[in-house]
């Protein structure tokens, strides 16, 4: 196990690329708008979508690149589910080039719940 995973956001650039930091952070931005079915839990969240569906309000589309769309998702689901990693999602980024420890430590980041510092 590296160090790496237990440092939080200081460290992030060594597990990850400036781009694949900011859709970490946008996607936990978006909150209960991720369209991830974890998101959708709370009653809060349903009553949003039944308004999104009265008033034919529509999402941001999914994004193009799909390293970094498994990522999009997964990043949102697991700040919803408190850094709990769902193991579809997990795979789905393995297959397009996560490693278990960029994964792990994104869990773990997430957990806390707290963003990094807007430089």
């Amino acid at each position: 196990m590296s160090a790496i995973v237990d440092t939080g956001w200081e460290n992030a650039t060594e597990l990850f690329s400036r781009l694949e930091l900011q859709v970490i952070v946008l996607a936990v931005a978006a909150g209960s708008e991720c369209g991830t079915p974890a998101c959708r839990k709370t009653l809060w969240s349903r009553i949003g979508g039944w308004f999104d569906k009265l008033f034919a309000i529509h999402r941001p589309a999914p994004l193009a690149n799909p390293r970094l769309e498994a990522l999009r998702q997964l990043a949102c689901n697991a700040f919803a589910r408190r850094g709990v990693i769902d193991p579809v999602l997990a795979e789905t980024a393995q297959k397009e080039g996560f490693s278990p420890l960029q994964l792990e430590w994104l869990g773990r980041i997430l957990a806390t719940g707290k963003l990094p510092a807007q430089r």
